[in-house]
Parts: structure tokens; C-alpha cells; sequence
């Protein structure tokens, strides 16, 4: 066995309940792995492709100021977005202000229809004051 590296076996898990799980072996084959891959590297060696003469802490402002340009984008976006809301909410209201005017129109147009046709019935129809109406029918089957 290499020195550094230890060996395992491979083992299946039967049954759901863990009290009662069965271990059997799948295999008898050794693996071998080397337990400190990392002696002798440098732990915070930099990886491929990354830029070592960038230091990520330097702060000179640039993260700074492309978040505060993306706030007053965002911003900006809000702001528009807010008018064309106030201007939709205007135009609401004066539809609603309109169809009010509407309605009381129509309710002065249908109380004086009303007076109308009561002074119509009335003209029509007289009545001798505290009599009953002089138009009296006989009873058409002659019943009674």
C-alpha cells in the first residue's frame, strides 16, 4: 500500500429503516486514495485563468460606482413606471367623474319621465274626487 493512502471497500445499503439496514458487500476490491492530495501546494494557490495581479480587495470605487449606476437605472425605471401609473390613474378617474355625470343625468332624465306620466294618467283617466271610477262594466258571464 502507497504510504498516505488508505483502503476502503465498497459496501451496498438494503432496507429503508436505518435501524434495520443490512449492509452487504458489493465487492471485495480495494481503492486506494491518497488522503493529503494537497501537501506541499500552496493551499490558496491562484487557479488557471485568473488574474493573479488583480487584487480583489483593492477598492477604488469601480464596484461602487457600477452599483450606483445600476441603482439610478433601477431608479429611473421605477420613476417612469410610477408616472405612467399616475397617468393611467388620472385618466381612471376622470372616466369615473364622467360616468358619474352620466348617471345623474339619467336619474334627472327618468324622475321628470316620471312626473310626465303621472300627469298623462291623470288626464286620461279622471276620477271624481271620493267616488268610485263611473265606468262600471256588467259582468260579461252573468254571473254573480
Amino acid at each position: 500500500m502507497v504510504s498516505g493512502s488508505k483502503a476502503m471497500n465498497a459496501i451496498e445499503i438494503i432496507g429503508v429503516n436505518p435501524d434495520e439496514a443490512h449492509f452487504e458487500a458489493m465487492y471485495n476490491e480495494k481503492v486506494h486514495f491518497l488522503a493529503n492530495q494537497a501537501v506541499g501546494f500552496r493551499l490558496n494557490y491562484p487557479k488557471s485563468g485568473e488574474n493573479q495581479g488583480w487584487n480583489k480587495d483593492c477598492d477604488d470605487g469601480w464596484r461602487d460606482r457600477d452599483r450606483e449606476w445600476h441603482d439610478r437605472d433601477m431608479l429611473a425605471r421605477i420613476l417612469n413606471k410610477v408616472k405612467g401609473s399616475d397617468k393611467v390613474l388620472k385618466e381612471m378617474k376622470d372616466d369615473i367623474s364622467s360616468l358619474n355625470q352620466t348617471i345623474t343625468s339619467h336619474s334627472v332624465s327618468i324622475k321628470q319621465l316620471e312626473i310626465q306620466m303621472g300627469q298623462i294618467s291623470t288626464n286620461l283617466n279622471p276620477r271624481p274626487k271620493g267616488g268610485l271610477p263611473s265606468d262600471t262594466m256588467v259582468n260579461p258571464k252573468n254571473e254573480a
